[in-house]
């Protein structure tokens, strides 16, 4: 796809991966929209120097009025509300109906590793049935599956108990192999799956460049830190009460697998370099109080 003149809707603009993709995309030269829920603030967005469209896709026909014009689709929609499986594959569906509607000449889909695989995690699997329905859709695509998101780590609950009271808490297992993936690496792959007609029907999975354990984070956050972080594991019953049975299901899956991504035949063959744990740390301002 050529970047001038081209127009890419990124659904689900504010969320981890959309701002990874709406930054990247505008980075690329790419003229981008972004959904934003009506009522939300715009102002991130039209900073980023996107244009902000407020839109409930619950409503096909909404969906069908954001994809006007719109040359290619990035979709990083999460479900919301008290069954977010189901909003996230309606609302999924409703886009992939608006793309072959409005003519989208390319779809690149961010899904979930090992979405294809009964892991018995209700918001992975329902990834794996939205991209059946993107295949029998007709529609251009390529599918990025990536592993756990880096940026997981900054999350308020989290950073603030490690810098302040030097205490990592997790429901993850210490010695749990996990391929974290930067959203910012994903996003430049969705400008390759544009750009790129060797990755039209492909499936890219993306990690890491090493799988890493909370005894690897530890020790990662300790020094960069300056003070000694301890562990605290938090109960696969709290995991439930607080966040749900779907939360828990990916929790008591994680534990006892692992999520590890071979990145070689990805890393070998486009060239994307992977940002490590310690590199995405760092570039966060981890050590610099």
């Amino acid at each position: 796809m050529e970047r001038e003149g081209m127009t890419v809707l990124v659904a689900g603009g504010t969320g981890t991966a959309g701002t990874a993709h709406v930054e990247a995309l505008v980075g690329a030269g790419y003229r981008v929209k972004a959904t934003i829920r009506p009522g939300k603030d715009t102002a991130t967005l039209v900073r980023m120097g996107a244009e902000p469209v407020e839109v409930d896709l619950r409503h096909p026909e909404a969906a069908v009025r954001a994809l006007e014009g719109v040359n290619a689709l990035v979709v990083a929609v999460l479900g919301r509300g008290p069954d977010g499986v189901r909003d996230e594959e309606f609302v999924t569906r409703n886009l992939v109906d608006g793309a072959r509607a409005a003519g989208v000449f390319r779809l690149v889909y961010t899904s979930v590793y090992l979405a294809d695989e009964p892991t018995g995690v209700p918001h992975f699997e329902v990834k794996g049935r939205v991209e059946d329905y993107v295949r029998k859709s007709g529609l251009r695509h390529t599918f990025l599956r990536p592993a756990t998101f880096m940026e997981g780590l900054n999350a308020p609950w989290i950073r603030a108990s490690v810098e302040e009271r030097g205490v990592l808490a997790s429901p993850i297992a210490l010695e749990t192999p996990i391929s974290y993936v930067s959203a910012a690496d994903v996003a430049r792959f969705a400008v390759l799956a544009l750009e790129d007609e060797a990755l039209e029907g492909a499936t890219l999975n993306l990690g890491g460049p090493e799988a890493v354990t909370y005894t690897d984070l530890l020790s990662v956050m300790s020094e960069l830190l300056g003070h000694r972080v301890e562990y605290q594991q938090i109960p696969l019953k709290q995991v439930e009460e607080s966040f749900g049975p779907d939360i828990a299901a990916m929790v008591r899956y994680f534990n006892t697998t692992g999520f590890v991504v071979d990145a070689a035949p990805v890393a070998h063959r486009f060239p994307v370099p992977l940002t490590s744990v310690r590199a995405f740390l760092e570039k966060s301002g981890w050590g610099e109080r």
